[in-house]
Formats: C-alpha cells, sequence, structure tokens
C-alpha cells in the first residue's frame, strides 16, 4: 500500500509541474537565451523523474515493491552527489556574482541565486541517478 501511495504521489507531483511549466510558457513575455537554458534544464529534470516514477510504477504494477535494495543505493549515492553539487554550485554563483559585478558591471539577482542552485542540484541528482542506475556500481 505504501509503494503505491509513494508512486501515486510522484504522478501528481509531475503532472502539477508539467502543468506548472505549460502556464507559464503559455504566459511568459518573449523569453531571452538563459531563459531558455533554465527551461531545459527543468524539462531535463521533469524526463529524469518521469523515467523514475514510471520505473517504479512498473515495479508496483507487477507487485513487487517499488524500489529494491540496489534502488535504494542509487538514490543514496546520486543524493550524495547532488549535495555535493549543491554547495559547490553556491560557492561558484556566489564567486561568479562578484566577478560580474566587478567586470562588467551586473549582478545576479538574488532570487534567482536559489532557483539556480536548485535546478543545478536537481540536473545532478536526475544525471547521476540515470548513469548510477545504468552502470550497477553503488558499492
Amino acid at each position: 500500500m505504501n509503494d503505491k501511495f509513494g508512486v501515486v504521489v510522484g504522478i501528481i507531483v509531475a503532472v502539477a509541474v508539467i502543468i506548472t511549466m505549460i502556464v507559464f510558457l503559455m504566459n511568459a513575455q518573449p523569453l531571452e537565451i538563459g531563459e531558455y537554458v533554465l527551461v531545459g534544464l527543468v524539462v531535463i529534470i521533469i524526463l529524469g523523474a518521469a523515467y523514475i516514477i514510471a520505473r517504479r510504477f512498473r515495479s508496483v504494477k507487477a507487485g513487487m515493491p517499488s524500489e529494491d535494495e540496489r534502488s535504494k543505493l542509487v538514490n543514496y549515492k546520486a543524493g550524495y552527489y547532488a549535495f555535493i553539487v549543491a554547495i559547490w554550485a553556491s560557492l561558484g554563483i556566489g564567486f561568479a556574482s562578484d566577478m560580474m559585478a566587478e567586470d562588467f558591471g551586473m549582478s545576479i539577482i538574488p532570487r534567482h541565486v536559489s532557483s539556480i542552485i536548485l535546478l543545478i542540484t536537481g540536473l545532478a541528482f536526475v544525471v547521476s541517478y540515470l548513469i548510477l542506475n545504468r552502470k550497477g556500481d553503488v558499492a
């Protein structure tokens, strides 16, 4: 029962994100190049999450648990890599913002910093999950 609930919640969250993305793109003014990059990152994260949810859905539908021990280890290791990327991304964005302010007279808007860090972290998790899952070496 708990596995089915987790899969249903994952599907609901994925659909809500997709709907939010569609509404944002329909109501957005002409996007700049940087915004296209951010939208592309969100689409990659959505596709990676859809793969993970579909895999768990197939397992639950077949009567098996949504995660086995290997899947849990892949999740833990991918989460570890995403955490490390988040730390380095926050440092890198801070330095980049300082350099941009000094050299070019422009800076990253503070509200965008957290969004950029979250997108980079989410992308790192999805990519590392897919690589670790395909490679199979999680020890």
